[in-house]
């Protein structure tokens, strides 16, 4: 059975391919999205730029935080 060369994912994982050097589509999403979204002080500057951001085109205008809300329906059993 084929396996993943970085991680423990193999050939009974439904849609999975493999490159090459045997790596799978898996962990390509995984690099992918650590550099979009990146952890630790890296991510938080990032969020931070964000932030700043907002606040920055948020002065002088009438709201300045929008909340979101979620009505959920509890039905008992």
């Amino acid at each position: 059975m084929k396996r993943c060369t970085r991680c423990l994912y193999d050939e009974s994982l439904p849609n999975i391919t493999f490159d090459e050097n045997g790596v799978c589509n898996y962990c390509h999403i995984h690099d992918q999205l650590n550099l979009e979204y990146p952890t630790g002080e890296e991510g938080m500057n990032k969020l931070r730029a964000i932030a700043d951001q907002i606040r920055k085109d948020g002065r002088g205008k009438q709201y300045d935080v929008v909340v979101g809300l979620v009505e959920a329906l509890i039905h008992p059993i």
